[in-house]
């Protein structure tokens, strides 16, 4: 009994002894902002008891031990570890951890990665810093952000499209741009309309700035072939996989944005223009004529013009009458204000509202946006309307579900551009100084009883007589029209099954679908149509349909080593259809654009379809070996559509990679140091329909005589000129890269630097074939092409305390490419025109630019006239690159409290473009440096052998090529090799170096628990951006960046009459609930 007892006082005591050791604590967890932040995992460190924070941040745990602590985690922020001691509150904040943000990146197939872990080098952009730029259109917000990215802009004008590159250009004939993957759907990004040599018509939109900038969470741009081989042949150019944002998945309360954003633009830079001489031909006024070569202005009596008031005259839609001039006495110059006439300030508004939530079994996001821009030139706009719901349900632990839904709707004005007699600056800039355009529309009367109504009067034309030759640059932007109209959706779906830990099931499907209405209206009298009038409709639409079926699986083999294994099957089918027609000679030539408005016989009507089949079967098998060796291996078996039906019918596009950490301890001088190498194939699928000989509706014609349309008797076809290959085969790329990743100073600062060289083999090139094959040309795999670069992204946080941060970031890129074989041609024509184009070349980068030079001695100096001056070489040859020799960018930020300041520098170094305006201009004694005099020192000789003896003046400079002074005066441009029109593209060709400062924004962000307790409003963003503000450059033209032919084009530059780029200032305002 008494045993008994001292047992029961015993575990009595052990009772007491436990319940002693059980207490509650309980707290509020926040962000470094004082936001409550629901789901925070709460664990009791060395045991799996644990809670989340609910939707208030708040938390409640019983804990028991010896000495426990609390471990607070949650995804993004920095894990802290805090011991309970006797306390049974605690309540903290936690603090963003950016380090983790930067190494979670998201790969080809839509999975997130650790960066650390990879043997290939993608670069993130941070979706904010796209949004923060200032830039309407969404590619040219990632300009200068990103090592081995290239981004080009066609022109200023709204939505106009911009083109990327990515490790320099992978191919000649086929697409540059690289493979856009949105939430896990390859999406369409092409610029339809705008053809290979399009150096005329209107610069087409990109279909990625379809996209609201505002929609997106993170946005990574795979460069090199491993990295991208999982989609193989349509990953040759790179894939940028962009991800779009959720609903909060913590339990977190329903947020609200708002932000607005209102531009104001101007141009960036105008064309210097000579005003000293006017309209005229050898120091003459002659009316009409299309040059300025004529007096000099101030020299001229002043007061007004004296007309003949006889005969003809033209009469303005205001009543103001134009007589020929009998006698040029006006002195008034209007370059400045013809300018005016034209351009405006232009401006956007860009509104985004966004409503999300959610907790762990589903979340929410939607957003609505609308940007309204208008354009510098005067009635061009652009307007986008786009709508999201992004949705996610968990049915269970073992399965949920994930959907996508994105609506645009868009349209827009544009302005003709380039090699166009309707073109805006082709017009404005040949217009002489002594010219007012104001007055371009009315009626003319001839003195033979002729009345031509609605008719323009120009500086070629100046009575309206119905032979513009070039437009008034008020007609091209008044009574031309170039509208679009867009709707576009995508969708996607995606299912996961997780049947164990280690084992998860992908169904990913997909669509993408787009109509656009195109129309473009010449007025009759335009100068594009010879003033018949024009009318083109044309309807375009794509569907892209994508599944992708596949398994992961994600096993610790042993404590040491970790599997992760995909396997796969993805079908992708894009349909494309085109269906249009176009007329001319206008019945009624005020009657509204229509079909009905003309004969049959000038009516042409054209369609087109177009289909193109995937399907594949991949797989990855990655190792990770005590968290320190990475291994990783892709492999893609792909057949398409588009592959010759006696070629192979799969190709295989493999991928290795391997990952080092040397070093990871996140303290010291070096804390994190990591090596790198990776391998793989890409490829480029052969276009549509080049395995077979076509029949196609044939119009035969006689040399320059009359042609014959099978139309016409009964309707008929005729076989291609181009000879079907049933042997073509993808292009494919292979490349490899090597480098390192660093981190400095407990991380504060980090260096990446990588070594690649890709090289594409079997190039389709359009082949000419013997004229006794019966065709003209074929499509053949018969080239190649190299490139090798270096690639360093740089990043320093310099100082960071409580209130202050200051950083850094520097990227820099340099790639030497080189076409290596074309089949033994000496050049092929990629785009620009007969005089000077950009294309391929043995031995030179892609892009080269192709024309006559001057004849040279082997020293390199000119060979010379008997007048000393230069003889132009009649054989065509390279004469510059327009690849820039490097490029970087320099960004750098200061934040104080709310306040913060980031600024970027981005510069180019090297390269060539061809001036093409200037050498037309020079033709036209138009440019700058032909608005002076010389006084000759000694006697010169000028090109049609004038002589100017010592004290003469002459309109005009004085030049030594190295056979002694000569005089250039009007006969050097007009009738000698000194334009563009008359001499070598050589002369035109130059230095495109630049640095601008692309961006620099100061903003403050206002975050206090009082303004949300007294006006419900959780944050307030203020910000205000300068977007393009300087420019310096040496380049004589609109700006060293521009292409004329467009963001699809594969040649590069050309600058020919573009229509400038912008600069901007952005204010922004952003409030969340």
């Amino acid at each position: 009994m008494k045993k008994a007892i001292m047992l029961l006082s015993l575990l009595m005591s052990l009772s007491f002894a436990t319940l002693a050791q059980e207490r509650t604590v309980s707290g509020t967890i926040s962000d470094a902002n004082g936001e409550p932040l629901p789901g925070v995992a709460v664990i009791l460190k060395g045991t799996t008891q644990g809670t989340v924070t609910n939707i208030d941040g708040g938390y409640r745990l019983t804990v028991s031990g010896q000495n426990p602590t609390l471990v607070f985690k949650l995804v993004g922020f920095v894990q802290v570890e805090r011991a309970v001691g006797s306390s049974s509150a605690i309540s903290l904040s936690l603090e963003e951890d950016m380090k983790q943000l930067d190494e979670v990146v998201v790969s080809a197939l839509g999975f997130e990665e650790d960066i650390d872990k990879l043997g290939s080098a993608p670069s993130k952009i941070a979706a904010e810093s796209i949004v923060q730029s200032g830039e309407a259109n969404l590619i040219n917000g990632l300009a200068g952000k990103a090592s081995g990215v290239r981004i080009n802009s066609t022109s200023g004008d709204p939505g106009a499209g911009s083109s990327i590159q990515i490790r320099g250009q992978a191919t000649i004939n086929g697409g540059l741009d690289p493979l856009i993957i949105v939430d896990g759907m390859p999406i369409n990004n092409s610029s339809v309309g705008e053809s290979t040599n399009s150096v005329d018509g209107v610069a087409q939109q990109s279909r990625l700035n379809d996209i609201n900038p505002n929609d997106i969470e993170s946005m990574q741009v795979l460069k090199g072939a491993s990295a991208a081989a999982l989609w193989g042949s349509r990953a040759a150019n790179g894939v940028i996989v962009i991800t779009t944002k959720k609903g909060s998945s913590t339990g977190k309360k329903m947020n609200v944005s708002y932000r607005a954003s209102y531009s104001i633009d101007e141009i960036n830079r105008k064309p210097e223009l000579q005003s000293t001489y006017g309209q005229g031909w050898g120091g003459a006024y002659v009316e009409g004529i299309l040059t300025s070569w004529g007096d000099k202005i101030a020299d001229r009596k002043g007061g007004s013009d004296i007309y003949d008031e006889t005969g003809s005259r033209f009469e303005a839609q205001n009543g103001n009458l134009y007589y020929p001039i009998s006698e040029k006495n006006s002195r008034d110059v209007y370059t400045n204000s013809n300018w005016d006439e034209i351009f405006q300030n232009g401006s956007f508004l860009d509104q985004n509202i966004s409503i999300s939530g959610g907790d762990r079994d589903g979340s929410f996001m939607f957003s609505v946006s609308d940007m309204d821009q208008r354009g510098v030139v005067k009635n061009s706009n652009y307007k986008r309307t786009t709508a999201r719901l992004n949705t996610m349900k968990r049915f269970s632990d073992k399965f949920k579900l994930t959907n996508t839904f994105n609506y645009t709707h868009s349209k827009s004005e544009r302005t003709q551009k380039g090699s166009n007699t309707s073109g805006l600056m082709l017009g404005l800039l040949r217009t002489p100084a002594d010219f007012d355009m104001r007055d371009y529309k009315g009626t003319y009367y001839g003195e033979d009883g002729t009345v031509i109504e609605n008719t323009q009067r120009t500086y070629r034309d100046p009575l309206g007589t119905g032979a513009p030759r070039y437009d008034n640059p008020l007609w091209t932007v008044n009574e031309q029209s170039n509208p679009s109209k867009l709707n576009r959706f995508i969708g996607t779906a995606e299912a996961q099954l997780l049947p164990v830990e280690w084992l998860d099931f992908t169904l990913r499907t997909g669509v993408d679908y787009f109509q656009e209405n195109r129309a473009t209206y010449f007025a009759e009298g335009s100068a594009a149509t010879g003033g018949a009038g024009f009318y083109e409709e044309d309807n375009i639409s794509e569907l892209q349909f994508n599944v992708d079926l596949l398994g992961r699986v994600q096993k610790q083999i042993t404590s040491d080593l970790m599997f992760t294994g995909v396997l796969g099957f993805n079908y992708n089918q894009r349909d494309y259809e085109r269906r249009g027609g176009e007329m001319n000679e206008f019945t009624l030539a005020t009657a509204p654009p229509n079909f009905t408005n003309s004969t049959n016989d000038v009516n042409s009507p054209s369609n087109f379809y177009r289909t193109i089949k995937t399907a594949a079967v991949y797989g990855t098998a990655n190792f990770s070996f005590k968290d320190r060796l990475f291994v990783n291996g892709t492999l893609r078996g792909e057949a398409a559509s588009t592959y010759g039906e006696e070629e192979k019918s799969v190709y295989y596009y493999p991928s290795a990679d391997a990952a080092y950490q040397i070093l990871n301890t996140n303290s010291g001088a070096l804390s994190f140091a990591k090596v790198r190498a990776s391998w793989g194939q890409v490829g480029v699928q052969p276009g549509a329909y080049l395995t077979r000989t076509l029949y196609a509706a044939t119009t035969v014609t006689e040399s320059w005589g009359p042609s014959l349309a099978m139309s016409g008797y009964g309707g008929g076809f005729g076989q291609s000129f181009r000879a079907g290959n049933p042997f073509l085969k993808p292009e494919i790329k292979t490349e490899w890269e090597i480098g390192t990743d660093l981190r400095f100073l407990s991380n504060k600062a980090k260096l990446g630097i990588t070594y690649f060289s890709n090289e594409t083999n079997d190039l389709l090139l359009d082949v000419d074939l013997a004229p006794s094959s019966g065709f003209a040309n074929q499509f053949q795999n018969a080239g190649s092409l190299e490139n090798q670069g270096i690639e360093l992204d740089l990043g320093y946080e310099i100082f960071k305390n409580a209130d202050w941060r200051v950083s850094v970031d520097l990227n820099w890129t340099k790639i030497n490419s080189k076409v290596t074989d074309i089949n033994g041609s000496q050049f092929i024509l990629l785009t620009g025109f007969t005089s000077t184009a950009s294309g391929a070349a043995e031995g030179h980068p892609v892009g080269a630019l192709w024309g006559t030079d001057f004849q040279r001695n082997d020293d390199g100096s000119y060979v010379l006239d008997d007048n000393g001056f230069p003889m132009e070489d009649p054989e065509e040859k390279v004469i510059g690159d327009p690849n820039p020799d490097w490029r970087g960018g320099l960004g750098a930020t200061v934040s104080y409290k709310g306040f913060r300041l980031y600024a970027l520098v981005e510069h180019s170094q090297g390269g060539d473009v061809w001036n093409g305006t200037r050498g037309a201009l020079s033709y036209f004694g138009k440019t700058i440096d032909q608005g002076g005099e010389t006084t000759a020192s000694s006697e010169v000789t000028a090109w049609d052998g004038t002589t100017y003896a010592s004290g003469d003046t002459f309109r005009g400079e004085i030049a030594d090529f190295g056979g002694g002074p000569v005089a250039l005066d009007q006969s050097w441009y007009t009738s000698g090799p000194g334009s563009g029109f008359t001499g070598p593209g050589k002369n035109f060709v130059e230095d495109a170096t630049w640095t601008r400062l692309r961006e620099v924004t100061l903003s403050y962000s206002l975050r206090m628990p009082a303004l949300k307790r007294a006006i419900k409003i959780s944050s307030i963003d203020l910000s205000v951006t300068g977007r393009n503000l300087f420019l310096w450059t040496d380049y004589k033209g609109v700006d060293p960046d521009t292409n004329l032919t467009g963001a699809t084009a594969n040649g590069r530059g050309l600058d020919y009459f573009n229509n400038p780029s912008t600069r901007s200032w952005v204010f922004t305002a952003a409030f969340n609930w």
